[in-house]
């Protein structure tokens, strides 16, 4: 992202930013670096914030195991 000169607060079409995908793939170092760098929380065009991808996932990833 800094060797693209990449804001990290943009966000695609549906107002997803970088902090929805790196919760989205359980990526915890990206999501410490994004907010190391002060990415902002958005909510995105279908009602979740970063937060709401990560309970989402951890419920899904709970109820494969059973």
């Amino acid at each position: 992202m800094e060797r693209q000169n990449m804001n990290v607060n943009d966000v695609d079409y549906m107002n997803n930013s970088s902090l929805h995908y790196a919760a989205a793939t359980g990526d915890a170092l990206l999501l410490v670096y994004l907010l190391d760098r002060n990415a902002q929380i958005f909510i995105s065009s279908t009602g979740n914030s970063p937060l709401h991808v990560v309970r989402i996932l951890f419920q899904l990833n709970f109820l494969s195991f059973y």
